[in-house]
């Protein structure tokens, strides 16, 4: 899965105003200077309130919109040192809050969305769309908390979908598919932790069914989480024709089943221990 963007935050801007090195009050506007920074608009008792402008010491502009004592509230934009503009869109207590827009820091002569849709209390959360530095949707859907969380479709750079469902942390988790990057299916139905969980089918890159069955999530040798299957489940060939049906026990074919040759004639029928065959019985499924 795509790494998350890094949490967004905006700076409680000069909180308390009423300390300030120099003051200067024409026009109905007051300026401010504290510790580099300037603040030029209208104010209450020598603190922001309204409208105005927060500037860096090098000039460029650092917030500009609304102010509530002093904090910014309402409308307005935020600015990168370097004169890009850095979000814009409401703002409540000094954080992103509500519908608002996202920028990278580096992305060149003209600004590049990172992220646009809902903000809450200076986070990712409600429903948006995130940005790859070239400008393609890397991911539109809801977000919880700088996550994917609900319903959501993960792109590839390219365009092309990369895995849609539901979305819970940040990973898949409930119904799915996952998509290879020519377009078609890899694997397709429920998940847990992004790993294949409940009735579900895999894919070959070229469209066709590899595994159609029940999975189940295990920890492997390696002492890593796994998908796999277990239960009743067909395997079948990249050509489309059924390789194995039958029972599978956490990933081994266990049980009773039939295996074919690629021709579509029987090769084994009977009882597997662990991938071994051990009995030869006839099988009947349709009982």
């Amino acid at each position: 899965m795509k790494t998350l963007i890094q949490k967004i935050t905006v700076v409680v801007l000069m909180a308390v105003m009423g300390l300030v090195s120099g003051i200067c009050i024409a026009q109905n506007k007051i300026t401010i200077t504290q510790d580099g920074f300037k603040y030029v608009g209208e104010a209450v008792d020598s603190i922001p309130n309204g409208n105005g402008i927060c500037y860096y010491a090098n000039g460029n502009k650092f917030y500009e919109g609304g102010w509530k004592d002093g904090v910014p509230e309402g409308k307005g934009t935020v600015y990168y040192e370097n004169g890009h503009k850095k979000y814009e869109g409401f703002i409540k207590g000094g954080q992103f809050n509500g519908y608002g827009v996202y920028y990278y820091s580096n992305s060149g002569p003209k600004e590049v969305k990172e992220y646009e849709g809902e903000f809450k209390n200076g986070n990712l959360d409600g429903v948006g769309t995130s940005y790859y530095p070239s400008g393609s949707i890397e991911y539109k859907g809801s977000w919880k908390k700088n996550e994917f969380d609900g319903f959501g479709i993960l792109f590839y750079e390219n365009g092309g979908k990369e895995c849609e469902g539901e979305f819970k942390n940040g990973n898949l988790d409930g119904v799915g598919t996952v998509y290879y990057p020519n377009g078609n299916k890899e694997c397709e139905g429920g998940w847990k932790n992004n790993l294949c969980f409940g009735v579900g089918t895999t894919y070959y890159e070229n469209g066709s069914k590899e595994y159609e069955g029940t999975f189940v999530i295990i920890t492997n040798k390696n002492g890593e989480k796994d998908s796999v299957l277990d239960g009743f489940a067909t395997w079948y060939y990249e050509n489309g024709r059924v390789k194995f049906r039958g029972y599978f026990k956490e990933g081994w074919i266990d049980g009773m089943g039939i295996m074919y040759k690629e021709d579509g004639s029987i090769d084994k029928e009977g009882e597997w221990k662990e991938e071994k065959f051990i009995r030869s019985v006839k099988v009947n499924f349709n009982k």
